[in-house]
């Protein structure tokens, strides 16, 4: 968990420290548990900046613009046939994914692009795929190559 304390926060920090935190991670989304440590919402950058436009201020708690329904994986699903699953449904909509046990205490988050790539990397180095590159007219901009 030590290697996700910038994504995990409590709900009852301010949207200037949540900003803070947003700032130093690169997802731009946090996780915010309560006293229990169970999970109560995620918050993007983007929520933050519709929480302002609604005249929400600084020192505002985050609680009331969390998405209390945030997209999460339960351990007894973890595999990597869900994960390869959510990542293509979801990479471009959700970067991050909480593991959570059924207490809903986050055990791990899973960095969809990183799972992705990192996947279809090893496929790629395992399959040695050639690569084909068609260019139109005299190839003089390819011509090195």
């Amino acid at each position: 968990m030590e290697k996700f304390k910038n994504y995990i926060v409590s709900e009852n920090i301010t949207i200037r420290k949540a900003l803070q935190l947003i700032e130093i991670n690169e997802e731009k989304c946090l996780f915010a548990i309560d006293s229990k440590e169970i999970l109560k919402g995620s918050l993007t950058d983007g929520d933050i900046r519709r929480a302002i436009l609604k005249k929400a201020s600084f020192n505002s708690k985050i609680k009331k613009y969390l998405n209390k329904n945030p997209k999460n994986l339960n351990i007894k699903e973890y595999g990597i046939k869900k994960i390869n699953n959510i990542s293509r449904s979801y990479r471009e909509e959700f970067k991050l994914i909480p593991v959570i046990n059924d207490k809903k205490k986050i055990l791990k988050i899973i960095n969809l692009n990183k799972e992705f790539n990192k996947k279809n990397n090893l496929k790629a180095k395992k399959n040695n795929i050639p690569v084909l590159i068609m260019a139109g007219g005299r190839g003089s901009r390819l011509k090195p190559y």
